[in-house]
């Protein structure tokens, strides 16, 4: 995990103002006397309670108790991590981050990383083009078209479809692009069983689940008939999924894109199967034009 030292900390947060990040997440603030005041993003309330202090540069909500500064509070709304909501913020403030000084563990760690990220877009493009480009997507597109999603929703949010059969994917992957299979299973995209390896996903519409940057860093996957006998809905938390400790929705940075924030959604999100979340989804990619709120601050 990268670290900082507390000069940079503090410079990072002194290139912003706590008002402007807060007000990047839509939430509406107002001054009153000589603090400013809003309605608590961590709880529901009607009356505001969270006290903002732009000179202090912190906050702090009198209904839940929660407190922090400007970095504390990006990590809570995005549920990301420390350096994530550190790096998140220096953008925001056009901080250069200092270069990285990792141990040989962090580098093979990080090589990993990165190595994952490549398998999960390469089968993000794989399911992508199977269901637009191949005849195995055919039955997949038709249910995608069943329930309302149109062109531009499936193109958007990358939908896919997974093959039949047991070791397609595992068959490509291995011997047309030479991953390893041990990749693909900290990927999440095979299994291993009795000395065998096996696809995850077979035969199932396919939902990348990514991260706030747009990386894909695991999927989903539904049968398309519902008298099948294996589960409706199947997930699996890759390496990916854990070191970002977060939650992830499929294409959630398209929310942002068209103009909401995180938290607008996020009692209906994180209950929601994929296709009905998509489907509140698809009202703001077809409604709104507008770019990122959290990058539009320092434009």
């Amino acid at each position: 995990m990268r670290k900082f030292n507390n000069e940079f900390l503090q410079r990072v947060k002194d290139s912003t103002n706590l008002i402007d990040v807060i007000r990047a997440y839509g939430i509406d603030v107002k001054k009153k006397g000589s603090r400013y005041w809003a309605c608590c993003p961590f709880h529901h309330e009607k009356t505001p309670s969270f006290s903002i202090s732009p000179e202090d540069g912190f906050y702090y909500c009198f209904g839940c108790h929660e407190s922090g500064d400007s970095i504390k509070f990006i990590e809570k709304m995005d549920q990301i991590t420390f350096p994530d909501a550190v790096e998140r913020l220096a953008e925001m403030g056009h901080v250069e981050l200092p270069p990285d000084e990792i141990s040989e563990e962090d580098k093979r760690e990080a090589a990993l990383v990165h190595k994952l990220y490549e398998v999960t877009e390469l089968a993000g493009n794989y399911f992508h083009n199977c269901l637009l480009r191949t005849n195995i997507g055919k039955d997949g597109l038709a249910y995608f078209k069943k329930r309302h999603l149109d062109d531009k929703t499936i193109e958007t949010f990358k939908l896919g479809f997974a093959p039949p059969e047991w070791e397609r994917l595992y068959c490509d992957f291995t011997k047309r692009k030479h991953i390893s299979p041990d990749i693909l299973l900290q990927a999440g995209l095979v299994g291993h069983k009795n000395g065998k390896y096996y696809d995850t996903f077979r035969n199932r519409c396919m939902f990348p689940i990514m991260d706030l940057k747009g990386r894909i860093v695991a999927f989903g996957g539904r049968l398309m008939h519902s008298e099948e006998s294996a589960a409706k809905y199947i997930s699996f938390r890759p390496l990916l999924y854990l070191i970002n400790a977060g939650c992830y929705f499929p294409s959630i940075r398209h929310f942002l894109k068209f103009g909401g924030s995180v938290r607008q959604l996020w009692w209906k999100v994180i209950w929601m199967p994929f296709l009905y979340m998509l489907m509140e989804l698809k009202m703001w990619l077809h409604h709104w034009e507008q770019p990122l709120l959290l990058s539009r601050q320092g434009s």
